[in-house]
């Protein structure tokens, strides 16, 4: 409840309101009240075509519908008596002018009358608001040249004076049917024009008489065009002036409203204000004593300091953090508690603030601060500057948070991040190698096919050319050939011998099935491929066959196709010559098998299972060209050759068949210097599972 004092306050702050208010509202009244009273000059503009008196402004629509519901009963009520007078004339017709009176009826009632009656029965429609000041027009016009229609009659007094009534008609036109000064002139100008050629089409009155008639009549159009256009143009100010003042009516009702509900509101806000006074205070009380237990027993440091960078205030959370006793902390610098380098970025995030305080908002950042027993520890920081009431600054205050578990947090997920970052890389690694693998396998799959259809079609011409040299050979033998002719044989019957060994090894590599496994003598094998050989004669051979080793079981034909390649591959290696070394051993030759470049450069590719005593070592070496670095892990792939001669596949139908076997295939070699190629054969036919190591070629 108020007292008295209170209620006193609101009614003399509502009088001053409401005086302030009412001086508005008299102004906004005087205003309003001008468009009728006071000057126009004081008034807006009235913006009209000056020809056809439209508004500019977007009323035009609203006074044509106002000026018809304004008209409508006047336009009925002129009809009515324009007819009346019309049929009334007709007595003055019989007085008169009874030998013509029977045409001048006709014309009255049977040109003139009916359209006129017509017109008057449709203004009740609806549609009639759209076409009213044409219809008004139109039965002007009739009238009009219906009077112009009688003065035509061969009858000196019809000829010298009717003319009179189309001033009448004029009259109508103008002042009594609401026409718009537009359309009346309109039809005024169509009534004179049909006089004017009455006169030149049927002549009869004396041409002084006509004169005079035709001033008259011109006087009294431009006289009622005169009349029209100011009767429509005050009726537009009129309705202008009417409009402007609905809306200031309306602006002074909401004005009227506005204010009322203003006082409303301004008499319940004082209320308001005085019983929230009082809550505020008490609130504001029981605030200041919460904000007071908060920054005593906070974990977070309060603090406040002046610009000389001394410290004025902090709350008893610093001694959790930083060992100090709030007594030993204020008054104290800041350079006191922070080393030096941690002083010159706080100093420089201060100076940066200053510089621009109309800007500021508050800065969070992270610096380091000294224990009480003297080691850094990291802390977070939220800082803003201190105002005066000129808005000048004064000091800082913010927070400050250690956050040394934090950074421990922070420190085991980075390791954490880099762990699994690591562990994703192996893992994608893996699934790319995989793809890579299926990718290759279908790929070979196809190739097997497409080599298997090619060979057999190049088979059979290829036998053609074979037996046509072997038939030429056989017609010359006796004879004494050319030496031109006899190398061009030579020449087919050794590209046909190279064509025959390409399309086996096609044949070889698409047909390449499951070997059908036996036992065989490793070492009686090398020997038996080795004895086919042609070696050259700078090529030197060396064999080291373990004569231990025992039989294993594999398909022979395979087998002796595979290293029948790894020689022929070895020697290809070495057209200048060279050393080609054969060996054969058990688990000793282990200490041959590198997983990766070794100390003096070399490179090796080893991917596949790892010998043990069940498995037999072959090892073909040779001292040629070697192979470079980027080619060893592709020599092993389908048509993949770094000669001129060849297609790619001897290689790859070694690994074939060795994998094939459950064996593997290693080779280690530097250009320049030659290659050693070793396979790894299980002695139990790959029953049992090799272990892996390095990477497989």
């Amino acid at each position: 409840m108020s007292g008295p004092g209170q209620d006193e306050s609101v009614h003399v702050t509502y009088a001053r309101h409401r005086s302030s208010e009412s001086h508005s509202m008299t102004e906004q009244a005087s205003h309003v009240g001008r468009p009728v009273a006071g000057p126009e000059r004081n008034l807006p503009a009235m913006d009209v075509n000056a020809v056809t008196l439209a508004f500019k402004n977007g009323l035009e629509r609203a006074f044509q519908q106002d000026y018809f519901d304004s008209s409508i009963g006047l336009l009925r009520t002129s009809f009515i008596l324009g007819m009346v007078y019309y049929a009334a004339f007709s007595i003055l017709d019989r007085v008169v002018l009874t030998e013509v009176s029977p045409r001048l009826i006709t014309i009255r009632f049977l040109f003139v009358v009916p359209p006129v009656l017509t017109i008057f029965v449709l203004s009740f429609t609806e549609g009639f608001r759209r076409w009213w000041q044409v219809g008004a027009g139109i039965a002007t016009v009739v009238s009009g040249t219906g009077i112009v229609a009688m003065t035509v009659i061969p009858e000196p007094l019809a000829r010298s004076h009717y003319y009179a009534g189309i001033m009448l008609v004029l009259i109508y036109c103008y002042l009594l049917i609401r026409l718009r000064f537009i359309w009346a002139s309109v039809a005024g100008w169509i009534i004179v024009a049909f006089y004017i050629l009455s006169v030149f089409v049927y002549p009869g009155p004396d041409s002084d008489v006509v004169t005079v008639n035709l001033f008259f009549l011109v006087s009294a159009n431009v006289l009622g065009m005169f009349g029209g256009y100011a009767l429509e143009y005050y009726t537009r100010r009129d309705f202008y002036y009417r409009h402007l003042l609905r809306a200031e009516h309306a602006k002074v009702e909401e004005a009227n409203d506005r204010l009322e509900e203003r006082v409303r509101e301004n008499t319940k806000e004082l209320r308001q204000d005085i019983r929230r006074r009082k809550e505020v205070e008490t609130a504001l009380r029981r605030s200041e004593q919460k904000h007071r237990l908060l920054a005593e027993n906070t974990l977070d440091v309060i603090w406040q300091m002046n610009l000389s960078l001394v410290f004025t205030y902090v709350n008893p959370a610093i001694r959790e953090i930083a060992g100090f006793s709030p007594a030993e902390w204020i008054g104290s610098s800041l350079e006191d508690h922070c080393s030096a380098q941690a002083l010159r970025q706080m100093t420089s995030i201060i100076q940066g603030e200053l510089a621009h305080p109309e800007d500021h908002t508050g800065v969070v950042f992270e610096t380091t601060f000294l224990h009480a027993q003297g080691h850094e520890f990291p802390v977070d920081v939220h800082g803003k500057i201190l105002f005066d009431d000129d808005q000048s600054p004064v000091g800082f205050q913010g927070t400050t948070r250690d956050i040394t578990e934090r950074k421990k947090r922070e420190e085991e997920l980075r390791a954490y991040r880099e762990q699994l970052e690591m562990l994703v890389d192996e893992r994608t690694q893996k699934l790319h190698d995989a793809q890579a693998q299926l990718v290759r396998q279908e790929r070979l799959a196809v190739l097997g096919e497409l080599a298997g259809a090619v060979a057999h079609e190049l088979r059979n011409p290829l036998g053609a050319i074979s037996n046509g040299t072997f038939f030429l050979d056989m017609v010359f033998q006796n004879d004494e050939l050319e030496p031109e002719v006899g190398e061009t044989l030579e020449i087919l019957n050794r590209e046909v011998l190279r064509s025959e060994r390409i399309i086996k090894g096609l044949l070889d590599y698409a047909e390449a099935g499951p070997p059908i496994h036996g036992e065989i003598d490793l070492n009686a094998l090398m020997e038996a491929v080795l004895s086919q050989q042609t070696l050259p004669d700078r090529v030197a051979l060396t064999m080291d066959l373990d004569k231990s080793l025992p039989t294993i079981l594999a398909d022979r034909e395979q087998i002796v196709r595979a290293v029948d390649n790894l020689i022929r591959n070895a020697l290809q290696a070495m057209p200048d010559g060279g050393r080609l070394t054969v060996t054969t051993d058990q688990l000793s030759m282990k200490r041959k098998l590198r997983s990766a470049c070794g100390d003096d450069g070399s490179a090796t590719v080893d991917d596949g299972p790892r010998p043990t005593d069940s498995w037999i070592l072959l090892t073909v070496s040779d001292t040629g060209e070697g192979i470079r670095e980027e080619n060893l892990e592709r020599i092993f792939e389908p048509l993949f050759s770094t000669r001129t001669h060849g297609i790619g596949l001897g290689l790859a139908l070694t690994k074939q068949l060795v994998e094939g076997h459950g064996g593997t295939i290693d080779v280690e070699s530097r250009a320049e210097e030659g290659s050693t190629f070793t396979v790894a054969l299980p002695v139990n036919g790959g029953a049992e599972e090799a272990p892996r190591r390095g990477r497989n070629a």
